[in-house]
């Protein structure tokens, strides 16, 4: 079967993969569990072998405001000083930021004219800090939980206990303040302001979607939503009660599609929060799978996970984040966040597959690149290509087979170039990435195979990601893992 790059959705460049990094590994609740200084050299060194393009981050008011008073800062709390490591780590491992104020602080978010404190805080890591990364400013975290639009959809939300009733009104004079702000401070070219965030349901993202297009230019604000759906294949077990039904999403690619033609080819639209659930999910937990297993560290939802990917960025998204980079308690004693790439420490910091899948997406799918659709691709395989700007410039393709058989398919250029092949049974068994390691069987990142002039054919097997390399694009090994 014979295949073509298509041209891209959005008009911008990618601005990469990447997940949420959070400074919490460090308080004292995870130190009362155990965590040492060789674990935190152990996840620094992740974080920057990972190489994330972009980074999301809770900071609470709470955190340079102890007094609560709104006026008076403390920029060396210890809970300031965690954050400056984490963001030290983030800008040593390439990843531009988003400072969200997160939901800690949403109800101080709430109160008039409280934006100046997301401002401050941002002018001084900017220009205090050196944290010129910063990128992003979201005020609120999933503000659809507590604004309304005064829709049919938001009332009958509201009734079923999700949502207040705070007027959208007042949500868009909040973020037009902002803008004033950041403006008069000469921070717009540093940090641009996200809006939206919406957590759930497709209908309630798209409606407000709708509002905020209407309201802002595409160059003002970047749009942002996020997305924990279970894989498409398995809508129809999760939603069959006819109250569910009103829930129940559009085929993702749909989805997608009608939030990028809605906001508009030349506005930024980036899933800041996202990973891949199953039955039983909630805050802190994916679910469990069909026979009760422990779905994060399932190769079905990196499977899952990696299609996910491939799916929405070809509908054209600028930049997505997973939730989040590793299992820790999460500024509670209570409950381990379990979304992680990774394990905590009582199951030794092991990656699950998932991180091993979204490691390759996150080394192809790099800042400044342009990503286009494939068109031709058997209905199991979903791909990609990827490319800089750059005239002439050739695209490394990214091929997901998703199904349960082998495929084959014709390249839709000749080699020579080299191949990354990862799948559950090319997977270390012991996986970890200490630094330093050579041997490649446990480096799967480094595994590239060389492909020549007449490897015109290739084969996927079940569950296969593949990163293919023409000679053009070839860089020098770093040795990511």
């Amino acid at each position: 079967m014979s295949n073509t790059i298509l041209p891209p959705f959005s008009s911008h460049s990618f601005q990469g993969l990447g997940v949420q990094a959070d400074s919490y590994i460090y308080d004292d609740i995870n130190r009362q569990f155990g965590v040492n200084d060789a674990e935190y050299d152990r996840w620094e060194r992740r974080i920057k072998l990972l190489r994330p393009g972009i980074a999301r981050i809770f900071l609470p008011v709470s955190e340079f405001n102890p007094s609560g008073d709104g006026r008076t800062y403390d920029w060396n709390t210890a809970e300031m000083r965690r954050q400056y490591r984490n963001l030290a780590v983030l800008k040593e491992a390439g990843a531009r930021v988003n400072l969200c104020m997160g939901p800690w602080t949403n109800k101080v978010m709430l109160e008039p004219e409280t934006e100046h404190l997301a401002v401050d805080l941002v002018e001084h890591l900017v220009r205090q800090r050196g944290c010129d990364h910063i990128a992003w400013l979201a005020l609120f975290n999933e503000p659809d939980a507590f604004y309304t639009t005064g829709s049919d959809l938001s009332r009958q939300l509201i009734a079923r206990g999700f949502g207040r009733s705070y007027p959208f009104s007042d949500y868009l004079k909040k973020h037009r303040r902002a803008l004033d702000l950041t403006e008069a401070r000469g921070l717009t070219g540093q940090v641009r302001l996200v809006v939206g965030d919406m957590a759930w349901p497709p209908a309630q993202r798209q409606e407000w979607l709708e509002r905020l297009a209407g309201e802002f230019g595409p160059g003002e604000v970047s749009y942002s939503f996020h997305h924990y759906g279970p894989d498409e294949a398995h809508y129809d077990a999760f939603f069959t009660h006819a109250e569910s039904l009103m829930f129940r999403p559009p085929p993702l690619a749909q989805e997608v599609r009608r939030y990028r033609e809605t906001v508009g080819r030349d506005a930024e639209l980036i899933c800041w929060e996202f990973s891949q659930t199953a039955w039983g999910s909630g805050t802190f937990t994916t679910g469990v799978g069909p026979r009760g297993e422990d779905h994060a560290g399932t190769f079905s939802m990196a499977v899952g996970h990696a299609e996910k990917v491939l799916t929405m960025l070809g509908e054209g998204l600028d930049g997505m984040c997973h939730w989040c980079a590793g299992d820790m308690f999460f500024n509670s004693r209570d409950k381990l966040m379990t979304y992680g790439l990774w394990r905590y420490k009582w199951d030794a910091w092991t990656p699950r597959p998932v991180y091993f899948y979204y490691a390759a997406l996150i080394e192809a799918f790099r800042p400044g690149s342009r990503v286009r659709r494939m068109d031709g691709l058997p209905t199991e395989v979903a791909g990609l290509g990827v490319g800089a700007d750059d005239a002439g410039d050739r695209y490394s393709l990214v091929l997901l087979n998703h199904g349960r058989e082998s495929v084959s398919l014709d390249l839709p250029f000749p080699g020579p170039g080299r191949r990354l092949r990862v799948s559950p049974d090319r997977l270390p068994l012991q996986p970890d990435i200490p630094s330093r390691q050579t041997s490649d069987h446990d480096r799967p990142l480094r595994d590239w195979q060389p492909l020549s002039d007449t490897d015109a054919r290739i084969h996927l097997d079940p569950g296969e990601l593949t990163v293919i390399s023409p000679a053009t694009n070839l860089r020098t090994e770093r040795g990511l893992l």
